[in-house]
């Protein structure tokens, strides 16, 4: 017997369109691609196919995810690299506060960069 992930492999590869909604199993299938024997093997695997595609679906959000977290990590990198860097010699009274509380929590001791 095929494992699942094959059997939709080959179902798909046939123009077959295979999902899971709420535990059913829909198939749609070009006319004549659906043979007794395949309708056969698909209710035999029903649950099978289910779980298969149910982490096909799981892997696919978890990519999505990680993409999604990737993009916020680049942008707020980005985003970090275009901050102003205010000098400790600068004349604003308020830049230069900042300036050295900035240095001092980096650094501990107060130096300009």
């Amino acid at each position: 017997m095929k494992r699942a992930s094959l059997l939709l492999a080959e179902l798909r590869s046939a123009g077959v369109s295979v999902r899971a909604e709420h535990g059913q199993l829909i198939v749609d299938a070009p006319l004549g691609v659906a043979t007794a024997e395949i309708r056969a093997e698909l209710t035999q695997r029903k649950q099978q196919l289910i779980r298969a595609l149910e982490v096909e679906n799981d892997d696919k959000f978890a990519a999505t995810a990680f993409k999604q977290i990737a993009a916020l990590l680049v942008a707020a990198y980005e985003r970090y690299t275009n901050v102003r860097r205010v000098s400790v010699f600068d004349p604003d009274p308020v830049n230069k506060e900042l300036a050295l509380s900035r240095d001092e929590s980096v650094h501990g001791h107060g130096q300009p960069l």
